[in-house]
């Protein structure tokens, strides 16, 4: 089983303010064709408009040493890193009852 869940806030700059963003709407054009071609935009995101930010948890039941886990892909200031969501983690007890058939 594979699932996901996420949300992106697009910003040309962590210092700009949205009324100040001349590239945005470049920007955002650029992505909607991108995502229309490839199943992943995060890291082309991350490198066109570094002020982005946003979150991904993913959930990947057949993910070597994370099966049992759902992980979150943090998008933030031009940079992905992974982490264990520790509100859902472990999936089974927390969200689900063990396998018992």
């Amino acid at each position: 089983m594979f699932e996901y869940h996420g949300w992106i806030t697009v910003r040309e700059s962590a210092a700009a303010d949205d009324d100040e963003q001349p590239r945005l709407r470049q920007i955002a054009d650029e992505l909607r064709l991108r995502i229309a071609l490839m199943d992943s935009p995060y890291e082309h995101v991350a490198e066109v408009a570094p002020g982005s930010y946003g979150l991904l948890h993913v959930r990947d039941d057949e993910d070597p040493g994370h099966e049992n886990e759902v992980r979150v892909l943090r998008l933030v200031r031009g940079r992905i890193t992974q982490h264990t969501e520790t509100l859902l983690s472990p999936c089974i007890p927390t969200v689900e009852d063990p396998f018992t058939g």
